[in-house]
């Protein structure tokens, strides 16, 4: 019964580290894989710009600094959300709550805006007003309609329910 219930707490701890170190390796790949689609997505804007080498050089660190700045403020505006949903329901705010909840994410709106304002004039020192405007009205990219559901805007498989043959 001890040897049993020895082998159970080793197996368990062994899951857990195992588990802790997974976590780990993700939050640090996830990092570095975001860096890299930021500086692929800067170099596939360049390319839509028709920048020159020397121009997307310069370009590629502004563009991916101005898109860890707004990460990080619509960071901060989901954060405030979850902790202002955390505490209260909207319905359950008095004015003076809701007055202050509303001030706090003008506040940050701002924020983000004077962000862009600030790429923006540091952009157009090299880049004409009609690619910046370009880079600051791309659309952001979407997941394709339907990848999480197996490629098929309905989900699944095509029709609903089981594929044809009753069986898998």
């Amino acid at each position: 019964m001890k040897k049993t219930l020895l082998i159970c707490a080793v197996l368990l701890m062994c899951f857990g580290l195992n588990a802790a170190a997974q976590r780990d390796q993700r939050g640090q790949r996830g990092q570095e894989d975001q860096k890299e689609r930021l500086e692929k997505r800067a170099k596939q804007l360049a390319k839509q710009l028709k920048l020159d080498d020397a121009t997307t050089a310069w370009f590629t660190p502004i563009y991916i600094e101005m898109q860890d700045s707004l990460t990080t403020v619509r960071l901060q505006v989901r954060r405030a959300t979850r902790q202002d949903e955390g505490n209260k329901k909207l319905e359950d705010l008095n004015e003076e709550e809701s007055a202050e909840r509303l001030a706090a994410q003008f506040a940050l709106t701002e924020r983000e805006l004077a962000i862009k304002r600030g790429y923006a004039v540091r952009m157009s020192e090299r880049l004409t007003a009609n690619q910046v405007l370009r880079v600051f009205t791309m659309p952001q990219r979407q997941a394709p309609q339907g990848a999480r559901s197996g490629g098929f805007p309905g989900g699944g498989f095509p029709g609903g329910g089981f594929p044809p043959g009753g069986g898998f």
